[in-house]
C-alpha cells in the first residue's frame, strides 16, 4: 500500500496527497485507490522535454511551501512560463557557436531565463516567487527537470519519497529500452 509521500522535505499521508493531486494535476481523481495516487505522482515527476511540465514540477516540488494547502496555478500559467523558457532555449540553440559556449550551455541558458523572468513581475507574483533566490531555484530546477526527469528518474524520485509496501513496474513505449520493476 502507498501510505505516505515526501513533498518539499515533509511527509504527507495518502489522503493529503490525493487531495493535493487534484489541484496539482488539475484533474479529479478517477477513484480513491492508492494506485491512482501513484499514477498521479508519477505524472507530476516525469517531465523530460516539456518546459510546461518541468516548470510545474519545480513549482510543486522545489519551491518552499509550508504545507500542501496552497494556491497552485493552472496549466495556462505554466504554459506562459514555458514559453519564456522555450524562447531562451531556442535562441541558445540558434546562437551557440563555440566549444566554450557549448560547455557553459546550461549556465548560459539559466542566466538568459533569469533575465527574461525578472521582467515578468505579474507572472512571478502568480507563482509566489518574491525574491531572486527563489527565482534562481525555480529556474535551475526547471532546467534540470527538462533535461533529466525521464521515466527512470521519475521512478527513482518516487521511490525515494514513497513509503509503504507495494510493487511498482514502470514502462512506456516512449522509453521502450528501459524498464524498472520494484
Amino acid at each position: 500500500d502507498f501510505e505516505f509521500f515526501d513533498v518539499g522535505g515533509r511527509t504527507y499521508d495518502l489522503g493529503a496527497i490525493q487531495t493535493w493531486l487534484v489541484s496539482a494535476t488539475g484533474f479529479p481523481a478517477p477513484c480513491l485507490v492508492d494506485s491512482c495516487a501513484i499514477a498521479g505522482v508519477m505524472d507530476l515527476l516525469r517531465t523530460q522535454g516539456s518546459w510546461q511540465l518541468s516548470s510545474r514540477y519545480a513549482f510543486l516540488f522545489k519551491l518552499d511551501h509550508a504545507s500542501l494547502d496552497y494556491n497552485i496555478p493552472n496549466s495556462t500559467l505554466f504554459a506562459s512560463v514555458a514559453e519564456i523558457f522555450d524562447i531562451a532555449f531556442q535562441y541558445q540553440l540558434k546562437t551557440t557557436r563555440s566549444p566554450h559556449e557549448l560547455a557553459r550551455g546550461r549556465a548560459i541558458l539559466e542566466e538568459n531565463i533569469m533575465v527574461a523572468l525578472q521582467n515578468e513581475n505579474k507572472l512571478l507574483a502568480q507563482l509566489g516567487i518574491q525574491d531572486e533566490s527563489s527565482l534562481s531555484v525555480f529556474v535551475q530546477e526547471t532546467v534540470t527537470a527538462f533535461f533529466k526527469n525521464d521515466l527512470l528518474q521519475a521512478a527513482q524520485t518516487f521511490m525515494k519519497g514513497a513509503k509503504g509496501s507495494f510493487g511498482l513496474c514502470v514502462t512506456t513505449s516512449l522509453d521502450s529500452d528501459r524498464q524498472m520493476v520494484l
